[in-house]
């Protein structure tokens, strides 16, 4: 998310106060890991851990505030200390921290790309000699945050991003939500149906450019064979093949797919109006479609994907993620400790309890998924377990801002189509690689490129 200059020294300003302040709160319990709790119990140790997730998982401030008391319970001198980032502070807040070389042990940044750029500005600490291989081979989507041999942060749960559904608004319209469309045309169908009926097919929130960004992932990937190819177009420029997504995400307009104001809410406003049974159809992040079914009603809610009609060979992945990762910074002097409450997140009653608060699936594969009795949950962890990518996690930073933001945004206030969006793309990725040669050289080692 954008914010102008002042509102970004505004908020490095207070990220660098808050520095010397701690929020903690608490709940219950203990865990069963007990790996270092010798070593980490003799020693009084205050731990900053800086964490993001309200915006995939509503619930997730409950984990939080359980895990560190229970940290906290079973290692005597250990006080974790956490803070919770925004969408408008999470890069802005470590920023200030990182050229004082101060501040959280454990911070967050979204997978991939955003991972990898504090990884290239030495800022992170490896994960490789503080954590061992048979532990981190039990974490899910490691991948994602791979580079040169190591991987640089750590997953806590896995989202993905499915098109959920009103049964009872597609029973008002005469269609049967029991055999979801086989081809592009028949979904634009749905929204002729629904208009019909006098029902808005989609709510959709893209004030800030999300909204456009989330369609990216569902119909960028038909015409890419893997993430490389996204990488590739950023570095060269080409989006040609990758750019006939924004023709399909035009003519979503053109059938009137969206509710009128799908540009004045916010991402997360989208939500209330669904929830109320304002809209037929929402695409929505795990954790928001578990409050969707709760508002309407399990027997109400459903999900579906977009049929395959790409000639990429991810047509037909799921869109899933770990989404936020969290990593050890380079400076913390306590990063041993740090490590090992990184560790605790995936005991077994870690992931237990981060079910039973949250709902979400954790980024785990000691989670035993057959405890999960809920319909609804079920579904969604089905779609996790497919194979998926989320395509922002391989843009540079300039490109997602300025190009995967602001280029939904062009089409979805109808003042560009398919190809100015795809001239938006290509300027926004030669100028970065104008900009930004060090980053480049990184980028192309991580893209496999010479």
């Amino acid at each position: 998310m954008k914010l102008g200059k002042q509102k970004y020294v505004v908020a490095a300003i207070a990220a660098l106060f808050s520095l010397v302040l701690a929020s903690c709160s608490s709940s219950s319990n203990t865990s069963d890991s007990s790996a270092t709790e010798d070593t980490t119990a003799a020693k009084a140790v205050d731990l900053t851990w800086w964490w993001w997730g309200t915006g995939d998982v509503p619930k997730m401030n409950t984990w939080v505030e359980w895990v560190a008391k229970a940290y906290e319970d079973s290692h005597p001198g250990v006080k974790i200390n956490f803070e919770e980032r925004t969408d408008t502070d999470i890069t802005t807040a470590f920023e200030a921290a990182a050229a004082a070389k101060k501040g959280p042990d454990i911070a967050p940044a979204w997978a991939s790309a955003p991972v990898l750029t504090q990884v290239w500005a030495n800022n992170i600490e490896p994960l490789d000699d503080l954590v061992g291989a048979d532990e981190m081979g039990n974490w899910l989507n490691v991948a994602e945050n791979a580079y040169e041999g190591k991987t640089w942060a750590a997953p806590i749960y896995i989202v993905g991003l499915p098109i959920a559904f009103n049964k009872s608004l597609f029973a008002k319209a005469g269609i049967d939500a029991t055999k979801p469309p086989a081809t592009w045309k028949e979904f634009l169908g749905l929204c002729t149906s629904l208009n019909k009926a006098g029902i808005t097919p989609i709510v959709g929130g893209n004030r800030a450019g999300f909204e456009g960004s989330w369609w990216f992932a569902h119909l960028g990937k038909q015409y890419m064979d893997s993430p490389a190819d996204l990488q590739k177009a950023a570095l060269s420029g080409d989006f040609k093949r990758i750019g006939q997504w924004s023709d399909r995400f035009n003519e979503m307009f053109d059938s009137k797919c969206f509710n009128k104001d799908v540009n004045s809410l916010e991402l997360q406003e989208k939500y209330d109006v669904f929830n109320k049974g304002g809209a037929a159809m929402v695409l929505a992040i795990d954790g928001a479609a578990i409050g969707a079914s709760e508002a309407i009603g399990a027997e109400n809610f459903g999900t579906m994907v977009l049929p395959a009609f790409g000639d990429g060979k991810m047509a037909e992945y799921y869109t899933a993620t770990q989404s936020i990762s969290h990593f050890i910074t380079s400076w913390s002097p306590n990063k041993e400790v740090a490590a090992d409450f990184i560790k605790f997140w995936h005991t077994t009653e870690s992931l237990n309890k981060w079910v039973e608060l949250t709902g979400v699936m954790p980024a785990d594969s000691r989670f035993d998924q057959s405890t999960v009795t809920d319909p609804v949950k079920q579904q969604l962890f089905a779609l996790n377990a497919k194979p998926s990518v989320w395509l922002s996690n391989f843009e540079p930073g300039p490109v997602f801002e300025q190009a995967d933001l602001a280029g939904g945004q062009l089409i979805s206030t109808r003042k560009g189509v398919g190809k100015d969006n795809t001239a938006l793309w290509v300027k926004a990725s030669k100028g970065w690689v104008e900009q930004k040669p060090e980053e480049v050289a990184n980028f192309k080692k991580w893209a496999g490129v010479k």
